[in-house]
């Protein structure tokens, strides 16, 4: 007889509990207290936590509590990132591709319910001039600034029950636009412990253009007495908190990658970033931003980039932020 074991063919069970059984002609979960086996003595290895109103999952946990997440733009059609080891309201993406689509349930315009950008800020420019990925980035004006999402550090509240049932079988309807909450990095962490420790990133360029310019193209955005710059302004209870971080690296087609960490502190009432577009050399007129995005410092992201008219996929953006570009035949 071998010693070595065989999974296929070797051992069995001594006590085993199946998850469903059939009883009374018809399947149900395993609750029978007489006979000592339950259906809780499975676990499930992913169970979904969120979904949005159009009926895609939004966030998970696996059976070791690690969550993954994913969010939706283009009218929430398509994939524009996924993390893991994050919550849903834990990460911010926004690549300034699908400004002219309708965010809506049932053509009911969901502006208030948008997870994060910088859409509903005053002044908002998108430009074809440059783009790091895609065809379009967000275009500011030279030594002026651009605004996210105003995000307030505490979880919202789930839906509210309908108040009657709904063709008279269930007793909840989901309403166009139910929360299910905006970016917020408190959920899944305690505020100021290492959940709350941050990444900030994203793409910078000034309006050089190689073909027109007769000047020198610029080498280093950050080197400017007024750079451009992703800024996070962090309200507390105290003093105003604001991080300012520049460029750096090496020019890549005129772009220079913004790359920094930074803590939430405990007195944290809520955050916003601010894209400054400073006077750097190579701008004249305007800057510009793509690509930008927050998440944990523990997690794993990437992101996605489409064409707004064919729906393909045009870019993705790996876990240091740096692009691979699609091109199709056509």
């Amino acid at each position: 007889t071998s010693l070595v074991p065989n999974i296929a063919t070797d051992g069995y069970y001594k006590v085993f509990s199946p998850y469903w059984i059939y009883s009374s002609k018809k399947w149900q979960l395993n609750n029978n207290p007489t006979t000592g086996a339950y259906f809780q003595n499975w676990i499930a290895p992913s169970i979904v936590t969120k979904y949005n109103p159009f009926g895609n999952e939004l966030e998970d946990v696996d059976a070791l509590g690690n969550y993954s997440a994913e969010l939706f733009g283009y009218n929430n059609s398509l994939v524009t990132a996924v993390a893991n080891n994050a919550n849903y309201n834990q990460i911010a993406n926004d690549n300034f591709e699908d400004y002219h689509f309708k965010d809506d349930v049932n053509n009911v315009l969901c502006s208030g319910a948008q997870h994060w950008n910088f859409k509903n800020s005053t002044g908002v420019v998108t430009s074809t001039a440059f783009s790091h990925t895609g065809k379009t980035s967000l275009q500011v004006a030279r030594s002026t600034e651009i605004y996210s999402t105003l995000s307030t550090l505490a979880p919202f509240p789930p839906p509210s029950p309908s108040t009657s049932p709904v063709n008279n079988t269930y007793t909840y309807a989901l309403q166009p636009c139910d929360i299910v909450g905006q970016f917020d990095p408190f959920p899944g962490g305690i505020p100021g412990s290492p959940q709350c420790h941050y990444i900030v990133s994203g793409w910078v360029r000034g309006d050089y253009n190689p073909v027109t310019s007769t000047t020198s193209p610029p080498t280093d955005y950050s080197t400017a007495s007024d750079p451009p710059s992703i800024q996070v302004i962090i309200t507390t209870a105290g003093p105003t908190i604001t991080k300012v971080f520049k460029s750096s690296g090496a020019l890549i087609d005129g772009w220079q990658r913004i790359f920094a960490d930074f803590s939430i502190p405990t007195n944290a009432i809520s955050i916003q970033v601010k894209l400054h577009a400073g006077a750097p050399d190579g701008c004249t007129s305007n800057a510009y931003f793509d690509d930008i995005r927050l998440q944990p410092f523990s997690s794993n992201m990437k992101t996605y980039v489409y064409d707004p008219i064919t729906m393909r996929l045009s870019a993705i953006l790996d876990e240091n932020n740096y692009a691979t570009i699609y091109e199709y035949d056509e």
